[in-house]
């Protein structure tokens, strides 16, 4: 999916993702994480959650608290066309990360998850937020649903 980043931001952005493979958007800003680190936080978001679920015990926690769900959120804009994954808490995805000996890079912004929805991206260039050509705007790469 193709996501919009302004000028004065789009060097930087070029510059990790030379670095780091996979690109996220998140509540915070852009999220950067090497393409291992990425399947491999996925794959122990997804067992965490599992062992929670088929879990014996009676613990009202554990029975509503999935690891994926508390973590991403599929990112789309007005028309619900187009999506990608993002990162809805940017603190408890940091958190397993690190845990897990994973580490990312936040490249603060805004709040993306909310900014994607403002806009229509039938009418954008097939891109998530707001492209204007003239104004320099750069169409980047992020992680697809």
């Amino acid at each position: 999916m193709k996501f919009v980043v302004n000028k004065s931001m789009a060097k930087s952005v070029q510059e990790l993702q030379k670095i780091y493979q996979v690109t996220l958007i998140s509540d915070k800003g852009l999220v950067f994480i090497r393409k291992n680190d990425w399947q491999r936080i996925c794959t122990m978001l997804d067992e965490c959650s599992d062992i929670l679920l088929n879990s014996y015990a009676k613990n009202r926690l554990a029975d509503y608290f999935c690891f994926w769900s508390e973590c991403f959120i599929v990112a789309y804009d007005q028309s619900e066309d187009f999506s990608c994954h993002a990162i809805c808490n940017f603190e408890f995805f940091s958190l397993c990360c690190k845990r897990c000996d994973i580490w990312i890079v936040l490249l603060p912004m805004w709040d993306l998850v909310n900014y994607v929805r403002e806009f229509n991206a039938h009418q954008n260039n097939d891109a998530l937020g707001c492209y204007i050509e003239s104004r320099g705007d750069v169409l980047i790469d992020v992680e697809d649903n």
